[in-house]
C-alpha cells in the first residue's frame, strides 16, 4: 500500500507538471486548451501520414480522426459539466465513457487490419485524452 500511495503521488506530480508546461504554453501563445489539444493532434497526425507514405487514405484516416477528436472535445466538456449535475447525469456520462472506449478498441483493430497508420495513432490519442483533461481539471 505504502508503495502504491508513492506510485500515486508520482504520477500526480509528472500530471501537475505537464498541466503546469501547458498552461503556460498556453498562455504565451494566447490561445485557448481547446486551441493547443486540437493543433498538437494536428502536428502528430500531420508528421504520422507523411512519414507514412500512405497516399490519400492516410490523409482521409487523419481527416476523420480530426473531426472524431473535435467531437471528442465537445463531448467531454460536456460530460465534465454533467459529471457535476444529477446522479440521472452522471450514470448517463458513465455510459458515455463506456461506448466511448469501446468503440476505441474497435476502431483500432480495424486500422490496425487496414494499416491505417494515422488513425492507429488517433486510437491511441484518444484513449489518452480523457486521462490528460483528468488531469488539467485536478491541477487547473
Amino acid at each position: 500500500m505504502y508503495n502504491n500511495c508513492m506510485l500515486k503521488n508520482y504520477f500526480t506530480n509528472i500530471e501537475r507538471r505537464i498541466v503546469f508546461i501547458v498552461k503556460n504554453i498556453i498562455s504565451w501563445l494566447k490561445i485557448s486548451d481547446h486551441v493547443f489539444e486540437l493543433g498538437l493532434v494536428l502536428l502528430v497526425l500531420v508528421i504520422t501520414a507523411l512519414f507514412s507514405n500512405k497516399g490519400l487514405i492516410e490523409w482521409l484516416g487523419v481527416i476523420g480522426v480530426i473531426l472524431t477528436f473535435e467531437y471528442t472535445l465537445v463531448a467531454t466538456r460536456l460530460g465534465e459539466n454533467e459529471k457535476k449535475g444529477t446522479k440521472e447525469e452522471k450514470n448517463y456520462y458513465g455510459r458515455l465513457l463506456f461506448f466511448y472506449y469501446f468503440k476505441e478498441v474497435i476502431w483500432l483493430v480495424y486500422f490496425i487490419a487496414l494499416g491505417a497508420f494515422s488513425a492507429i495513432i488517433g486510437v491511441f490519442i484518444f484513449l489518452i485524452y480523457g486521462w490528460w483533461r483528468l488531469a488539467w481539471n485536478k491541477h487547473s
